[in-house]
């Protein structure tokens, strides 16, 4: 809540003209560019953002990374899954990610990196490693390791068996140092997206990063003999880029983290560089303005493009709809007004004794939350939803 008011405090702030960033309500049911936000002003919003995502700075994304189109075209889906104002007829995401996603603070998506694991250079297609790495404060409540199959020619009842290990010693001999992790069977004519559950290894990195040695895939056919991943049409590390493996982890933030992150915030937020006399919200006229009329919600237009989190950093949104409360709380108070019974009796008490209390404020009620989809510093995508990021419905309280 504090985050959001301090957004609209820095978005009035204003010297000279600028390119428009945000859009506001002109009390006409109009959304007008708001154009005189100051560059100084600009870079303490993205300063804000950017710990609020838990970055110290803006990521550089590593250009390699970024051909790997498969985990961001999956997290690009999701994130258009979980969107309160995507259209229901996109809305095509396998039940399982998006229930798993709903549940969680934070989905993060790896890339696969097999040539960081020392096998033989013909065991790669075989061989998964992903720079995995938590924050304090931060727990996997879920993981899986998603591959991409072919179809391929083969007797409909065929089937072949996946059989995926933790590396637990790099050895010579791959079949050795192995722990088996999780099972799943397919045929040969399935194709599309498979998904192996590898929550509990996951989890054991997280107690113990230096146990992540990766992950190793066996396959065999029905009479139980290993067979190639790829003649069951499973896609290697040189197959097409949006085909390519990914390690997804669905993640919570405990309470704990986020007062930490609320602190270092504080800590780093040093004392605007402007008086408090060149906010226009604060100028008696344009107080007026916004205070005619009765307490309701009004249009607020955000936008991270124009404040320097382009595509190469910030995948989506391009900004949202923040709003704000502004307008009078009188007596009577009726319905439209939104009241809470305190504010009703703060109204009462006013009117019989001025000096004994205020008018009540016009102010939020409810908040909704926004999800934005990102690289991180370490050229993973993240998707993270934040709470209390958009103005809802208005009262007098």
């Amino acid at each position: 809540m504090k985050f959001l008011f301090i957004l609209i405090f820095i978005f009035f702030t204003t010297l000279k003209a600028m390119p428009p960033s945000y859009f506001i309500d002109n009390q006409l049911g109009q959304s007008v560019p708001l154009t005189n936000v100051q560059h100084r002003e600009r870079e303490e919003l993205r300063k804000e953002l950017l710990l609020l995502m838990g970055l110290p700075k803006k990521p550089k994304v590593k250009a390699q990374i970024k051909h790997i189109q498969s985990a961001s075209t999956f997290m690009y889906d999701l994130y258009e899954t979980m969107s309160e104002t995507n259209d229901p007829g996109l809305r095509n995401q396998p039940s399982a990610p998006k229930a798993k996603a709903e549940r969680s603070d934070m989905i993060v998506s790896y890339v696969n990196m097999p040539h960081k694991v020392r096998y033989p250079r013909n065991e790669r297609d075989r061989v998964f490693y992903f720079d995995f790495q938590v924050s304090d404060g931060e727990r996997v409540k879920s993981a899986e390791l998603r591959l991409y199959k072919e179809a391929v020619r083969g007797e409909a009842s065929n089937e072949f068996t996946l059989n995926l290990y933790d590396i637990k010693v790099v050895l010579e001999d791959a079949s050795k140092g192995l722990e088996l992790e999780a099972t799943l069977k397919t045929y040969p004519s399935k194709r599309g997206w498979i998904s192996l559950d590898v929550t509990q290894v996951v989890q054991i990195w997280e107690l113990f990063p230096l146990s992540n040695n990766g992950l190793y895939l066996k396959v065999t056919n029905a009479t139980g003999h290993g067979i190639e991943p790829r003649h069951t049409g499973i896609i290697g590390n040189k197959g097409p880029p949006e085909k390519q493996a990914f390690l997804v982890t669905y993640m919570e933030s405990s309470s704990k983290l986020l007062r930490k992150r609320r602190s270092l915030r504080n800590r780093l937020r040093k004392e605007p560089q402007f008086s408090i006399k060149e906010v226009p919200y604060s100028v008696p006229s344009i107080q007026n303005v916004w205070n005619e009329g009765v307490c309701r919600w009004h249009n607020f237009y955000i936008s991270f493009r124009d404040i320097g989190f382009d595509d190469k950093f910030l995948i989506a949104p391009e900004g949202y709809y923040a709003s704000f409360c502004a307008g009078q709380c009188q007596f009577p108070m009726d319905v439209n007004s939104n009241a809470t019974n305190h504010a009703v009796m703060q109204m009462l008490v006013h009117t019989i004794r001025p000096e004994a209390a205020p008018v009540p404020c016009c102010a939020p009620k409810d908040y909704g939350s926004i999800s934005l989809l990102y690289y991180d510093d370490k050229s993973s995508v993240v998707l993270r939803r934040f709470k209390d990021m958009v103005v809802r419905t208005c009262g007098c309280q």
